[in-house]
C-alpha cells in the first residue's frame, strides 16, 4: 500500500512539474513582450529628443534668416505659429 501512495505522489509530482513548466514559459513569452514594447517606449522617446534639437535649430535658422533677411513673408509665417521674429517687421 505505501509503494502505490509513493507512485502516485511521485506522478502529482511529475504533473506539477510540467504544468510549472508550461507556466514558466508562458511567463517568460510575457516577460519578452512587455520588453520589446519598453525597448519601442525609449526609442521613440530617445527620437523625440533628438527632432525637438532639429526643429529648435531650425526654428533658429528660421528667424536668423528672416530678420537677416527682411523677408515680409518669411516673418509673418514666423509669428503665425507664434515664434517672434528678431528684427523682422520692427524696422522703420
Amino acid at each position: 500500500m505505501s509503494r502505490d501512495r509513493i507512485v502516485w505522489a511521485a506522478l502529482a509530482l511529475a504533473g506539477l512539474s510540467l504544468v510549472l513548466v508550461v507556466v514558466n514559459i508562458g511567463l517568460s513569452l510575457w516577460n519578452q513582450q512587455l520588453q520589446f514594447q519598453v525597448a519601442e517606449r525609449q526609442q521613440f522617446i530617445g527620437e523625440q529628443t533628438e527632432y525637438r534639437r532639429i526643429g529648435e535649430a531650425l526654428v533658429r535658422s528660421l528667424t536668423t534668416t528672416a530678420a537677416s533677411s527682411k523677408d515680409p513673408q518669411l516673418a509673418a509665417l514666423i509669428q503665425r505659429h507664434g515664434i517672434a521674429a528678431p528684427g523682422a517687421g520692427g524696422g522703420k
